[in-house]
């Protein structure tokens, strides 16, 4: 019997917090993992591999079964912060701001491994939110799951954060 070629198709894949995810990881076998760029929402995917897993930073794994779907990341550990026009009332959001100050090679691979684990941003002008792995971030810095976010004002005041990024917390 002939082999059926894999038909490369797009899924849509979107995080249900409304932040923007550049790519997933799709589960091609049991614990192995392959980054796929999102495109408009989309990736390319072998449909011979459905059902297959499917995650991104900062989310829980969910499963892709038919290319028809749209996949919603649900965040694994979620940190919101709220406010009217907050995003008029800051000047920076900042996860981890000591990481852009080091310039060594391994500030730099810890600034690779933490964008692995999370994903953050405004989801409007007056949502910002951070979807952390929460594991993931012990992995990746080598300590517990204290997540560490600053907030510069325009009046000059910095604000600090600390949020406990165990897997399924919320917080705001």
């Amino acid at each position: 019997m002939p082999e059926i070629a894999a038909r490369p198709a797009r899924l849509r894949v979107r995080s249900a917090e409304g932040l923007a995810l550049e790519f997933v990881e799709v589960e091609d076998e049991p614990g192995r993992w392959r980054r796929a760029e999102l495109v408009e929402g989309a990736c390319e995917l072998d449909t011979t591999r459905l059902p297959c897993g499917i995650r991104g930073p900062g989310h829980v794994v969910a499963v892709a079964r038919r290319l028809e779907d749209e996949v919603v990341l649900e965040a694994d550990a979620l940190l919101v912060l709220e406010g009217s026009n907050l995003r008029d009332c800051v000047v920076a959001i900042e996860p981890f701001p000591w990481l852009a100050h080091l310039d060594t090679s391994y500030a730099a691979a810890l600034r690779e491994s933490f964008a692995r684990v999370q994903v953050h941003g405004f989801t409007s002008k007056d949502r910002w939110a951070i979807a952390v792995s929460g594991d993931g971030l012990g992995e990746s810095f080598g300590h517990g799951q204290k997540l560490e976010v600053h907030i510069d004002d325009h009046n000059y005041r910095l604000i600090q954060v600390e949020f406990q990024a165990t897997p399924g917390a919320r917080g705001s």
